[in-house]
């Protein structure tokens, strides 16, 4: 993109294009916070993970590979990372007995 806002289709986007237009579009939104293209990162890959409509989620093998970690990376690590937040979403396990999960046929988001 040049510098003034033309696109040029094949040629890549600066880190600090898309930052900008990160930070413009969540001002404008009213959006409070700072966010980064690390954000997307993770959160990108922990919807097409776990939040995805059934059916359209990823293995964990294509996230690594979307996500850019590396092949060595130890699983457990990139699981952690994943799996941390959907912990912060999961308060209590009154459900627990429940024969049939409520929503099994339905996506998280």
């Amino acid at each position: 993109m040049s510098a003034n806002g033309v696109m040029h289709p094949g040629q890549p986007i600066s880190h600090d294009a898309v930052q900008k237009w990160i930070n413009e579009s969540t001002v404008g939104a009213g959006i409070l916070g700072n966010f980064s293209t690390h954000c997307f990162r993770r959160g990108g890959a922990q919807y097409s993970f776990m939040f995805a409509p059934v059916g359209q989620r990823w293995m964990l093998a294509k996230v690594r590979w979307w996500g850019g970690w590396a092949e060595g990376e130890h699983r457990d690590t990139l699981v952690r990372y994943l799996l941390d937040e959907l912990h912060t979403y999961e308060a209590d396990y009154s459900d627990a007995l429940a024969p049939i999960s409520r929503g099994a046929n339905a996506s998280l988001a």
